[in-house]
């Protein structure tokens, strides 16, 4: 496991061709973030075109019915995006994880829990050191939000 850049070092150079990342959000009942994890996912650093988004939605609530107008919106404004929904909860997050894994063969992925609030280039530092062939895992510091934040 490689770590994060300390404090006031530079971070390693990036590729002249980032990856293509796989960036999932697994969610269960969460209508109080949904869209700001959504919006959050896509804002990490990378172009669309390197970027692909699955919402891996479990939700038995109106997380769902929120989820949809996000994911049309969001496509619009031209994201690469996925609503996920599984007939059952089999595996609860790991198997919603591992379903989204089955339909994307990016080399790269990324997983953010719903309440998890990335910087906006979050995440070129992971590409920089996953770029170094030594590396299979980078692990980041990571920032949450709660329910009633805005933003």
């Amino acid at each position: 496991m490689m770590e994060t850049t300390p404090a006031g070092q530079s971070p390693p150079l990036l590729p002249g061709e980032l990856p293509r990342v796989l960036v999932q959000i697994p969610v269960y009942n969460e209508p109080l973030v949904v869209e700001r994890a959504l919006c959050a996912g896509r804002c990490v650093g990378l172009a669309a075109r390197r970027l692909k988004i699955q919402l891996l939605d479990d939700s038995t609530d109106i997380t769902s019915d929120i989820a949809v107008h996000v994911v049309a919106r969001l496509r619009r404004e031209g994201a690469d995006i996925d609503h996920v929904r599984r007939p059952d909860r089999s595996g609860f997050k790991g198997g919603a994880l591992a379903a989204g894994m089955a339909l994307c063969d990016a080399p790269y992925v990324a997983v953010f829990d719903a309440d998890f609030m990335p910087s906006p280039d979050w995440l070129r530092g992971p590409c920089a050191m996953l770029a170094d062939s030594k590396a299979a895992f980078v692990q980041t510091r990571i920032e949450w939000a709660t329910a009633s934040k805005t933003g």
